[in-house]
């Protein structure tokens, strides 16, 4: 089954994300950056759902660790998920290899569509199943 993990440091938002994508894949989640930190180093995710702005380290930051040092989840899809409306904020996020960048409120239809579309290319090409780790 596919691997997703969700960071976000707000709980209900965490728990929105899980539930809507709950029947497509396996789903673990990070309270911040510590928790990403942790979670990105021992397993391989399919995708993963980011939130832009948490307290300490934010999401710009782990982006740009994603896309400059090598490891498991350099390739991963990287869905940037908003309040930041702001023009910045998005060219911030693509220019660090995001894949998508949503703003809250969010259509989780949409969500669930973008999703499924980027976890089946990855099907499609043949990427290895995911392993290791554990789900919070």
């Amino acid at each position: 089954m596919p691997q997703v993990l969700i960071v976000d440091d707000d709980p209900s938002i965490r728990a929105l994300l899980s539930k809507a994508l709950s029947n497509m894949a396996e789903i673990h989640t990070a309270t911040g950056w510590m928790d990403a930190m942790k979670a990105l180093s021992v397993k391989r995710y399919d995708t993963i759902l980011l939130d832009l702005h948490m307290p300490g380290v934010g999401g710009l930051a782990l982006l740009d660790i994603l896309s400059k040092k090598p490891g498991p989840n350099r390739e991963t899809p990287v869905f940037v998920i908003t309040a930041d409306t702001t023009e910045g904020a998005r060219a911030q996020a693509l220019a660090r290899n995001a894949t998508y960048f949503l703003t809250k409120p969010l259509s989780i239809m949409t969500l669930r569509n973008l999703v499924e579309g980027v976890l089946k290319k990855h099907a499609f090409k043949g990427d290895p199943p995911s392993t290791g780790g554990s789900g919070h």
